[in-house]
């Protein structure tokens, strides 16, 4: 038998339940529901069930939510589908794709005039959930429908993933561009060892996953996508793949989705946009250059991801440590290929925020869906695992512990953490007590239920934190003086991306001695004054002989800063 031959059969043995054999016939559900014509559908639903609970209720969140649905609202309102623009401010800092897929989804649904944040949010919901679907499919061609559906399944239930399928930026997207990319390298990979070059369409699939990351987030999909080829390449001491990939069919196509709208753009902006996100932003980040925010040291991301990946994150060390003693096989050395090489990039690069490795998660997930349900289920009792899951165990408890108590100081109470808490609390000892009776398809179902707490935080727990919902305060006092008629707003001191988006695109954003001098030109005005702005107000006003009247107030916790705010609206009097 061939060497590739003998890897291949190797990394697709022992993908049973993972259970003893007395255990299987109780533990099989989940290898009914993979092997069956619904996979992908149930798949769907469980998605849907973790991501829209909470699209709706949510206030747009500050910063980046609220600039990238601004600059949509923006892009319809102007019909300029090349310019990006945050009020009279150029990004240049992301390029075109997020903004195009949410045009069209709000455009859809009535246009920025009628649509809710929800419209903008439904891009990352249905990206989220075609992530989810390639991380099945990578599943299937790398190891067997089992492991294939339980890693998907694990996938969409952490909660980062959960996170982003909420706001409305670009990272759920990309994560869906880069995962069907990295499908279609599996393929191919998988294809080739057998001694096949592979399918035409999947070579072109590839491409076109990486042409749309691109457009989506600049050099990531590259990055990604290039460091596990060249791992590939190097372990294999192969050219093989490379040649299955076709790279001058793949190259034209990359560039007749990518070129036509970075021509534009550099025309239209005089070269400023490759200055802007390749300098001021790419390398920026790379390099550290400039950046006073998100810099942290190496190992951030891999402290972190026992939070980012929860609850899947309960195998992970054992998962990991089976798969590299086993990575003579295939699979697993496609999947410690996706990992290694992008990971350490990610951790050198200074700037870092935790959704960053959100598109190496995949890999994470397949390797704890094959150590739990597969042939690296041995690994999961060492004595050394079990310190681990006890601190899962007791890390899940505090997290629901907070839930029920943190409420309470944020303008909600108990009992809006309640149902979240008991999900989380229920969901983990359901998983710990079958991993101590060793059945492994019971464990995995323990921690999909424990996730089942995440979107009753989105749709219950979260929108009832009054005090972190600034935005939406002030809104609802202009709201209650709104008498139809044009009322120009300046707001002076609160000047997140969200009031922007709430209170439409010609919000003026000032300082206090700016917003007095706003009332005096325009009568009928209302100026948001923060409380740190309020002696220079006050003080122009007086100079300028103006009476303004007091007409709502506002209060809470700007937590983009950290700050506490109080905002008091006003109108001069007469024109109230």
């Amino acid at each position: 038998m061939k060497p590739e031959a003998a890897d291949l059969i190797d990394a697709h043995a022992g993908g049973g339940s993972g259970d003893s054999p007395g255990q299987v016939a109780a533990s099989s559900w989940i290898e009914v529901i993979a092997r069956g014509r619904f996979a992908a559908v149930i798949l769907v639903l469980f998605c849907a069930v973790l991501f829209v609970p909470g699209i709706a209720e949510i206030p747009v969140l500050d910063r980046d939510e609220g600039r990238f649905v601004q600059a949509t609202t923006q892009m319809l309102d102007s019909g300029d589908f090349v310019n990006i623009r945050f009020q009279d401010e150029a990004r240049h800092q992301k390029p075109v794709g997020i903004y195009w897929l949410q045009s069209a989804s709000v455009a859809l649904f009535g246009g920025p005039e009628a649509a809710q944040i929800w419209a903008y949010r439904l891009v990352s919901v249905v990206g989220a959930t075609l992530g989810v679907l390639f991380t099945w499919l990578a599943g299937r061609v790398l190891f067997n429908p089992t492991i294939a559906f339980a890693g998907a399944a694990l996938m969409a239930a952490s909660v980062v993933l959960v996170g982003e399928a909420h706001i409305a930026k670009t990272d759920a997207a990309l994560f869906a561009a880069i995962t069907g990319m990295q499908a279609c390298l599996a393929r191919l990979y998988v294809d080739g060892r057998a001694g096949n070059r592979g399918p035409l369409l999947v070579a072109l699939g590839f491409w076109l996953a990486l042409g749309v990351g691109i457009l989506l987030k600049g050099p990531i999909a590259p990055m990604v996508g290039g460091l596990t080829l060249v791992s590939l390449l190097i372990m294999d001491r192969s050219w093989s793949l490379l040649t299955a990939l076709r790279p001058l069919w793949g190259v034209s196509l990359m560039l007749v989705i990518v070129a036509p709208w970075f021509i534009a753009i550099q025309i239209e902006t005089a070269g400023a946009f490759a200055s802007g996100s390749l300098g001021r932003d790419f390398l920026d980040k790379l390099l550290g250059a400039g950046i006073a925010t998100h810099q942290m040291p190496p190992g951030y991301f891999l402290l972190l991801v026992g939070i980012t990946l929860w609850p899947a994150s309960l195998f992970l060390w054992p998962a990991l440590a089976a798969g590299v003693r086993s990575r003579a096989g295939l699979s697993l050395r496609f999947c410690l290929a996706w990992l290694v090489l992008p990971w350490l990039a990610f951790e050198l690069a200074p700037s870092k925020l935790p959704h960053y490795t959100l598109p190496l998660y995949p890999a994470l997930a397949l390797l704890i869906a094959w150590a739990a349900l597969g042939a690296g289920g041995r690994y999961l009792h060492r004595w050394w695992a079990w310190g681990l899951y006890g601190l899962w165990g007791v890390g899940t408890v505090a997290a629901a512990i907070a839930i029920v108590i943190v409420p309470g100081s944020v303008g909600g109470t108990w009992l809006d953490g309640i149902a979240p808490a008991l999900v989380m609390v229920a969901g983990a000892g359901l998983t710990l007590w079958a991993l101590w009776r060793r059945r492994h398809t019971h464990a995995v179902a323990g921690m999909l239920v424990t996730a089942l707490s995440l979107p009753l935080l989105a749709s219950i727990t979260a929108p009832a934190l009054d005090n972190l919902w600034v935005t939406r305060a002030v809104s609802a006092q202009v709201a209650a003086i709104d008498d139809g008629a044009p009322m120009p707003i300046v707001s002076a001191g609160f000047h997140e991306p969200s009031l922007v988006f709430r209170l439409g695109t010609d919000t003026v954003l000032g300082n206090g001695d700016q917003a007095a001098r706003f009332l005096a030109d325009m009568p009928n005005g209302l100026a948001l004054i923060e409380s740190r702005e309020m002696p220079a107000f006050l003080a122009a006003v007086d100079a300028l002989a103006l009476e303004p009247v007091a007409v709502g107030r506002a209060e809470g916790l700007n937590y983009s800063k950290g700050d506490r705010v109080e905002i008091t609206l006003f109108r001069l009097h007469g024109g109230e």
